[in-house]
């Protein structure tokens, strides 16, 4: 199964921006890297990816 990045990024940027409580959004690996994000410029989206993979709430599905 191939994973459509593009319309990941279009879904996250539409959540973020339909939601006035959600700064930002990212699906992330279980390794830790960023398949589609939509945050602040400020964030850097592979530090977070990495940090958000070593938390325990991320859950693995395989």
């Amino acid at each position: 199964m191939a994973i459509n990045i593009e319309k990941l990024s279009s879904v996250l940027q539409n959540f973020v921006s339909s939601t006035s409580d959600v700064e930002g959004a990212a699906i992330v690996t279980p390794d830790g890297l960023p398949l589609a994000t939509s945050l602040p410029k400020a964030i850097d989206e592979e530090r977070a990816a990495a940090m958000s993979a070593a938390m325990p709430l991320t859950r693995r599905t395989h």
